[in-house]
C-alpha cells in the first residue's frame, strides 16, 4: 500500500471519529442586549469577594424571549477584573456553558431536553492570588452574558456585553 495513501486514510478515520467531541465554540448571533421591555435586562446583579481568592457574580437574563421556554444565563465568556491598578484578571476569553447547559440541553424547541437554569444565577470563579485587587480600590467586573441558545451543530446565543464597578475591601 502506498504510504501517503495510508497516511490520508488513517487522518480522514482520526477526523471522522474526532467529530463533535471537541469542546463547542458557542457564538453570539445577536450581540444587542435583547430583551422584551417587560422583561428584565441582561446585567450583573451583585459581585462579592469571597475567601480563598474566590469572586461571586450574581447575573441575570431576560426571562422570556419567546413564550414558549423560560431562559436563563446559559455560558459566560469573555470574563474579566481590572482595579486599573494593574491588578487584574482573565477568568475567560471564550464563552463556556454554566447553570447545568451543555450541547444537548439548550434547545428550547425540542422540548423533551430542555435544561431550566437558575434565572438569577450566582457564578462562583477562583483567580490567582497574584492578581487580587489592591485594598480599597473600585474593581471593574467584566463579562459577557449569553442567553436563548440553540444547538444546530454550533451553538448560536444573544449575548450581552455588560459590567459592574464594585469595591474591594
Amino acid at each position: 500500500m502506498n504510504l501517503k495513501y495510508f497516511t490520508f486514510v488513517i487522518l480522514l478515520v482520526c477526523f471522522l471519529f474526532s467529530r463533535g467531541k471537541c469542546k463547542q465554540h458557542i457564538i453570539s448571533t445577536n450581540s444587542h442586549c435583547c430583551h422584551v421591555q417587560w422583561d428584565q435586562e441582561p446585567k450583573i446583579l451583585e459581585a462579592k469577594w469571597l475567601p480563598n481568592n474566590q469572586l461571586s457574580v450574581l447575573i441575570q437574563s431576560p426571562r422570556y424571549l419567546t413564550l414558549q421556554c423560560p431562559n436563563s444565563p446559559m455560558a459566560v465568556g469573555h470574563f474579566t477584573f481590572d482595579d486599573h491598578q494593574g491588578h487584574s484578571h482573565r477568568f475567560s476569553k471564550h464563552p463556556n456553558y454554566v447553570n447545568g447547559f451543555n450541547d444537548d440541553n439548550v434547545n428550547c424547541y425540542l422540548g423533551h431536553n430542555y435544561h431550566i437554569g437558575d434565572n438569577p444565577y450566582n457564578y462562583i470563579v477562583s483567580y490567582d492570588p497574584n492578581d487580587t485587587p489592591a485594598q480599597g480600590s473600585i474593581v471593574t467586573i467584566a463579562l459577557s452574558i449569553y442567553y436563548f441558545c440553540f444547538h444546530d451543530g454550533q451553538t448560536k446565543c444573544h449575548s450581552c456585553d455588560v459590567k459592574l464597578d464594585v469595591d474591594y475591601p
